[in-house]
C-alpha cells in the first residue's frame, strides 16, 4: 500500500476552524468579566475553544459525509447516541425508494372546486364553513 505524501484532507479542512477559534479569542471584548474566574485571558480561551470545538465537529461530520460515511457514535459520556453504521449511499437509496409526493394547487383555485364533493367532510355530516 502506497501512502500519499502531504497532509490529510481533513487537516486542511480543519485549519479554518483553528483560525476562527484564534480570531474569536482575539476579538473577545476587553474588560473584567463577572465569570471565567474574573480573568479576561480565561474568557478568551473559553470563547476560542468553544468556537474551535463547534467548527471542528461540523468540519468532521462534513468531511465524513463528503467521503460517503456517517459517524458510528455521536456524543460522549452519558449523552451518547449510537447510530447504525451505514453509508450515505444506502441512505440515499432509501430516500429515492420513498414514494413521490406531489401537490396539485391548480385544483384548489377559487371557483374550480365543485360545490359538493365526495370528501371526508361530506361523509362526516357536512362541509366545513368557509374561511
Amino acid at each position: 500500500m502506497v501512502r500519499k505524501r502531504g497532509p490529510s484532507g481533513f487537516f486542511i479542512a480543519a485549519i479554518p476552524a483553528v483560525v476562527c477559534g484564534v480570531l474569536a479569542a482575539a476579538f473577545t471584548g476587553d474588560g473584567r468579566p463577572a465569570f471565567a474566574l474574573h480573568s479576561n485571558t480565561v474568557l478568551r480561551f473559553e470563547v476560542g475553544g468553544a468556537v474551535f470545538g463547534i467548527l471542528y465537529v461540523v468540519t468532521l461530520i462534513m468531511y465524513l459525509a463528503w467521503h460517503g460515511q456517517a459517524p458510528a457514535q455521536l456524543g460522549g459520556g452519558p449523552a451518547q447516541l449510537q447510530t447504525a453504521p451505514q453509508d450515505v449511499d444506502t441512505a440515499n437509496q432509501v430516500v429515492e425508494a420513498a414514494p413521490a409526493f406531489e401537490v396539485n394547487l391548480t385544483d384548489a383555485r377559487e371557483g374550480d372546486v365543485p360545490a359538493e364533493s365526495d370528501g371526508p367532510d361530506d361523509q362526516a355530516g357536512g362541509a366545513l364553513p368557509p374561511p
